[in-house]
């Protein structure tokens, strides 16, 4: 019943900033194990909790950011191997929109999935705390990697990759996202020339 002012955006964008940053710390520890610490499913909630689904309870999604850093750190640390993932599991990252491979059937398989584009772009997208929040707020989502021109989201994407450390690529599309169907030979053809995988 109250009206949403300039100062509350502002607050709110700090605090998801705050959790964009801190799934942006647990992806690095996350990426940087030797074994994967988590299965994949575990991987994907806890980075999109940073900056997908704070916004029913921003508080509450900082304090499991936090607490999950410190068990990923202790994993991480101590070498921990998750029951249900291969010692030397094919890291997968996956590109495209609308659909997602089932994590437990690839872990099964022998896989795992480390990353995917889609959320993560919004997710690395930081919102410049400086000056009209509305204004800054849209230039972040206009700036969303994921949704720029076919080269500069390549390049992004290969840089994901790479960090992640990836050993295969897929990219999956359906339903509506259906205009991922037209770039995703453009986009795997230059991952593949920039990456050789």
């Amino acid at each position: 019943g109250r009206t949403t002012t300039e100062d509350d955006l502002a607050r709110e964008i700090k605090l998801h900033n705050e959790g964009r940053r801190l799934a942006i710390e647990v992806a690095d520890l996350w990426w940087s194990a030797e074994q994967p610490p988590t299965n994949g499913k575990d991987r994907r909630d806890l980075f999109q909790q940073g900056g997908m689904e704070m916004h029913g309870d921003p508080i509450a999604s900082l304090s499991i950011l936090r607490e999950a850093k410190r068990h990923i750190e202790a994993r991480v640390r101590n070498k921990h191997r998750t029951p249900g993932v291969m010692e030397d599991a094919a890291r997968l990252f996956v590109c495209g929109s609308c659909v997602f491979p089932n994590d437990y059937r690839t872990e099964e398989a022998g896989g795992i999935i480390i990353g995917n584009d889609n959320h993560w772009s919004d997710i690395t997208t930081l919102v410049n705390e400086q000056g009209d929040p509305y204004f800054e707020l849209a230039r972040a989502v206009l700036s969303y990697p994921y949704e720029q021109p076919l080269k500069a989201r390549a390049n992004w994407t290969v840089e994901q990759i790479k960090k992640s450390r990836a050993d295969g690529v897929m990219f999956v599309y359906k339903w509506g996202c259906n205009t991922q169907s037209a770039i995703a030979r453009l986009l795997v053809d230059e991952i593949k020339a920039q990456t050789g995988i």
